[in-house]
């Protein structure tokens, strides 16, 4: 908790798939980390990931407002990338995906967690993401 009641929380992920076999861009084209949607950038159209790559970083932040055992408020940062590993991009700073929003969470007791986001990728286009379970 940072205050009575609220919580700065936090995920970081790296991600590296590789054989010394096979090449990388054909065992694991199904296996492809895909950045961008409602489980890694919020904002981003899930359908159409931002990046795939079988190399990813991944950040997540988030300061959730907990009113009560059953509703939370969050306010949401969100960056990642994706790349192949020939590609070299996935240090460069520019080549992220960002996404910031805020969102709701009820807490069902038979379902669990309901999450509603409302995000806003680098480019501005805003989007409304639906989906069960903390991020988290």
């Amino acid at each position: 908790e940072v205050i009575q009641d609220q919580v700065l929380a936090a995920r970081f992920a790296v991600g590296i798939l590789t054989s010394p076999e096979i090449s990388d861009q054909d065992l694991f084209a199904r296996e492809y980390y895909r950045i961008g949607g409602t489980s890694t950038v919020r904002g981003w159209d899930d359908f159409y990931p931002f990046s795939q790559g079988n190399e990813q970083v991944l950040a997540n932040l988030e300061y959730r407002f907990l009113f009560n055992e059953a509703f939370q408020l969050v306010f949401f940062v969100d960056m990642g990338n994706s790349v192949l590993s020939s590609a070299r991009r996935l240090l460069d700073p520019t080549q992220y995906a960002i996404g910031k929003g805020l969102g709701i969470r009820f807490t069902i007791p038979v379902l669990g967690s309901i999450r509603l986001d409302w995000g806003i990728d680098n480019v501005g286009t805003n989007r409304i993401q639906f989906n069960v379970g903390q991020m988290f």
